[in-house]
Formats: C-alpha cells, structure tokens, sequence
C-alpha cells in the first residue's frame, strides 16, 4: 500500500506539472495579445494625429498663397481629409478590438482565480487583476477622448473645404483669414492635449502592464 501511495503522487507531480506549464504559456500569450492590442490603440491614435498635421500644412499651403495650382493642391487636400478620416475610422475598431481583447484577458483571469487553492495567493493575484484591469479601462477611455478631440476640427475642416470647393479664387481664398485663424487655433489646442492625453496613455498601460507582467512571472515560478 505504501509503495502504490508513493507512485500515486509521482504521477500526480508528472501530470500536475505540464497543465502548470501549458497555463503559463497561455497567460504568456494572452498578455502579449493584450498588451499589443493597447500599443496598436495607441499607434492608431498617434496616425490619426500625423494625418492632421499633413491636411493642415496642405490647407494652410492654400490659404497662404503657397501653392503654384489652387486645383492640384485642392485635390490633394480633399484626398488627405478623407484618408484622415478613416484613419479616425480605423483608430475607433482598433480601440473596440482593445476593448473585447480585455474582455477576453480578465475574464480568463478571473477564471483562473477559482483554481487557485491558496487564499493569501488567490487574493494577491485578484488584486493585481483588479489594478490592471482599472487602468486598462482608463486606457481605452483615454484614447477614446482622445479620438474625439478630433471631431470639432474636422469638422472646420470639412466646411471650408466645402467652401472652396465652389471658389478658389484669391477673393474667395481671403474670405477664410478669419475662419483660418480660428482653426490653426483650435486645431493646435486639440494636437497639444492629444499628445498630452497619449503621454498619459503610454504611463498608463506601461503601469497596467507591469501588473500583467508580475502575474505572469509568478506563474512561471
């Protein structure tokens, strides 16, 4: 009877230890997934941000009388704002891909949690769930106002473009210095508190991850 008990538990350290092994992969990896997911969102707002510094050089060009053909150039910038927007298009799936990616990742967390036996570790574990997931959150809401500072600019940009669309004549072009004023203004308020808000995004995931980071390190030991 004793000798059976002995290999009893050898077996169940052999068979215990891959399951172990293969969780840690799959923590790994859904990390990876989930803290890629969070770049991606941020990368995506940071184009949306570079397109708009390339349609406003392109109108002002207009505006200023910088530019050797009125039509080409206007071409050009009715291109450039439809290419902006669907980058902001694009930034919004990308940030609802990271919203359903950390749907995913904690609910799996949370899962995990119930095969954890020991109460001090359960516990520990849950709250460094709780602080990534908080600040996960707070990245998707970050980015997701950051998305919308675009919206009153475009929007600007849109209308006077509509404007000259009927008449790029030096006349109808000089018309727009007060409206041109008032947009270069806003549309340089909105690039300074999105880079602002991207900074704090960047802290924010960089201190989400750590957290993801430590679980999966305690996993692997």
């Amino acid at each position: 009877m004793g000798r059976t008990m002995v290999i009893d538990i050898g077996l169940c350290i052999v068979i215990g230890s891959p399951t172990a092994q293969a969780q840690s992969k799959k923590s790994a990896k859904q990390t990876s997934s989930l803290e890629k997911a969070g770049e991606a969102s941020k990368a995506a707002v940071q184009d949306v941000l570079t397109s708009l510094g390339s349609l406003l050089t392109g109108y002002n060009a207009i505006i200023n009388g910088e530019v050797k053909d009125n039509q080409k150039a206007y071409k050009k910038l009715v291109g450039d704002l439809k290419t902006t927007q669907k980058k902001i298009d694009g930034s919004k799936k990308q940030l609802a891909a990271l919203g359903k990616e950390a749907d995913k990742f904690f609910k799996a967390w949370e899962q995990d949690l119930a095969s954890i036996s020991s109460d001090s570790l359960r516990e520990k574990s849950a709250g460094r769930m709780k602080v990534a997931q908080q600040k996960y959150a707070s990245l998707g809401e970050t980015l997701a106002a950051a998305g919308q500072e675009f919206a009153p600019v475009i929007q600007d940009l849109n209308d006077q473009i509509l404007y000259l669309g009927r008449d790029l004549s030096p006349e109808a072009i000089a018309d727009l210095e007060d409206e041109a004023a008032e947009l270069n203004e806003k549309a340089e308020t909105t690039t300074a508190k999105v880079k602002d808000m991207l900074a704090n995004a960047g802290k924010t995931q960089d201190a989400a991850d750590a957290e993801l980071d430590a679980e999966t390190a305690a996993e692997d030991e």
